[in-house]
């Protein structure tokens, strides 16, 4: 049995870092720098997760291309399980993002589709993302991509611990039975039980390079809290720790801390 088995996307990532704020207008753009990182939530969190000594499963589709390959490469060398993962005959995720200024815009693709998902691996806890795959059974940590409302909200209801951001939670309109987090960027996050606020925290203060995966750090440092059995003040602590530390690298995972630097 698996501690945790993260069911969802994983992604490879480019990043064009700009000088100037682009114009799209059919011209030639100059780029300052590039960039590539593992991307995709449910493979950022899977990675947060085993880098803080939790037996982490990921269960996904890969496409049958190079870029497949080199996904499944970085969170084989992360130490990421992918026994359950599946390879399929289509195009892998990408994402470019696009940098410039302190803001950020994110062309995304999804060429890999989760239906193909049927059996999962028996686990202590469960983190889900939106997707078309079996809902399992036991404790779940929920993070809805707003895909399918309906889904989102049967989910909701089931979820041990569910987190979103401001964005997120005001469409989606809803809060959790148990646990619900909302994070809102360089304001912090907010822990309620059910509707009720319990605790607030505003973001460390250190210097930003790039925000991409900041919310996948701090839900990784969150559910790593509460799988330890800590109590919500150090399960926000971590959470705003760990992402605290990603911003002030480039992609989702070069910053994410290990169990001792967290804990410390």
């Amino acid at each position: 049995m698996f501690d945790f088995v993260c069911i969802g996307d994983a992604t490879r990532d480019l990043f064009l870092f700009l000088n100037e704020k682009p114009v799209f207008n059919g011209g030639k753009i100059p780029v300052k720098d590039i960039a590539w990182s593992l991307g995709g939530n449910a493979g950022n969190i899977s990675v947060g997760l085993t880098r803080l000594g939790i037996q982490t499963a990921l269960v996904t589709v890969f496409g049958d291309d190079d870029r497949g390959a080199w996904i499944k490469r970085e969170l084989l060398k992360n130490n990421v399980n992918l026994e359950f993962s599946l390879i399929k005959n289509q195009q892998s995720n990408l994402s470019v993002v696009v940098a410039a200024r302190g803001e950020r815009t994110i062309f995304s693709y999804h060429g890999s589709e989760l239906a193909e998902i049927k059996n999962l691996p028996q686990a202590k806890w469960y983190y889900l993302t939106s997707g078309n795959f079996p809902v399992p059974e036991g404790k779940i940590a929920f993070n809805p991509g707003l895909r399918d409302r309906e889904k989102d909200l049967s989910i909701a209801k089931k979820a041990e611990v569910l987190i979103l951001n401001k964005e997120e939670q005001e469409k989606l309109g809803v809060f959790g039975p148990k646990i619900t987090v909302v994070t809102d960027g360089k304001n912090g996050a907010a822990v309620y039980e059910a509707d009720q606020k319990i605790l607030a925290k505003p973001a460390l203060d250190v210097p930003v390079l790039e925000t991409t995966g900041a919310g996948d750090a701090f839900t990784s440092g969150f559910l790593a809290a509460m799988f330890y059995e800590k109590d919500l003040e150090t399960a926000l602590d971590w959470g705003l720790k760990n992402s605290a530390s990603v911003i002030q690298k480039i992609g989702a995972i070069e910053g994410l801390l290990n169990y001792e630097r967290l804990s410390s």
